[in-house]
C-alpha cells in the first residue's frame, strides 16, 4: 500500500479511537515510508469476529449494518478527514457503445446534489465488517479498511453498500438497504432521482 494510504489510515484510527459505538482496531504502529521496516506498514490491533456474507437469515446482519452505518455519520471529529472524492470521472469511463451506457456516464458529468457532510467510510459494505455470534445473538465486533475514509454525502456509503448487498444477495436487498438506514436514524440522504 501506498506510503500516503497508510499514513491517512493510521490518522483515521486515531481519530475513531475511543469513539462510543465505532469499533475500530487500535493503531499500534505506522512506517509509512519503510524507514524502520523492509516495506511501508501499519500494525494495527488484532479484532474478534469474522466476515460474514452468507444468506441465512439477513434480517438481523443488514439491521446491524444499518445501524453501524448511521452512528459511523453522527460521529464528528476533532479533525475532519478529507473531502470525498469522486472514484471516477466521465474521461476515465470506458464502456461499450450504447444508449444505456450514455446515460449512466451523463449521471457521473451532473454536479452532485446539495448536501450536509457526514463522517463517511467510503468502503463500508459486509466484506470490511466483522461479526461474532449468530442468530438474535449476532453482533458487529469490528469495522476495518478505513483508507478511503473522507467527508461527505451519507448517500455515498448507503449506496456503496446497497449495491454490494445487490451483488450479494439480489436487488431487493440492495434497495432495501436505504429504508434501513433510515429505520435506524438515518438522515440527510438525497431525494430518489438525486439518490439514484
Amino acid at each position: 500500500m501506498p506510503p500516503g494510504l497508510l499514513a491517512r489510515e493510521a490518522v483515521v484510527l486515531t481519530l475513531l479511537a475511543g469513539q462510543e459505538g465505532i469499533p475500530v482496531p487500535g493503531l499500534v504502529a505506522v512506517d509509512a515510508t519503510a524507514e524502520h521496516c523492509d516495506h511501508p506498514t501499519l500494525l494495527m490491533s488484532a479484532l474478534p469476529g469474522r466476515v460474514r456474507v452468507d444468506a441465512d437469515d439477513l434480517d438481523r446482519p443488514l439491521d446491524l449494518l444499518a445501524a453501524q452505518l448511521v452512528r459511523a455519520h453522527g460521529v464528528i471529529p476533532d479533525e475532519r478527514p478529507r473531502t470525498y472524492q469522486a472514484w471516477t470521472s466521465p474521461g476515465r469511463v470506458r464502456t461499450p457503445d450504447g444508449p444505456l451506457w450514455e446515460r449512466a456516464v451523463d449521471v457521473i458529468r451532473r454536479d452532485p446534489p446539495p448536501y450536509e457532510s457526514r463522517f463517511l467510510h467510503r468502503d463500508f459494505h459486509p466484506g470490511n465488517v466483522l461479526f461474532t455470534e449468530t442468530g438474535s445473538e449476532l453482533r458487529i465486533t469490528g469495522v476495518v479498511d478505513r483508507v478511503e475514509t473522507s467527508w461527505g454525502p451519507a448517500d455515498l456509503d448507503v449506496a456503496h453498500c446497497s449495491t454490494a448487498l445487490t451483488l450479494l444477495h439480489g436487488s431487493a436487498y440492495g434497495l432495501d438497504f436505504r429504508e434501513r438506514y433510515e429505520a435506524h436514524g438515518g438522515r440527510d440522504l438525497a431525494d430518489d432521482p438525486d439518490h439514484l
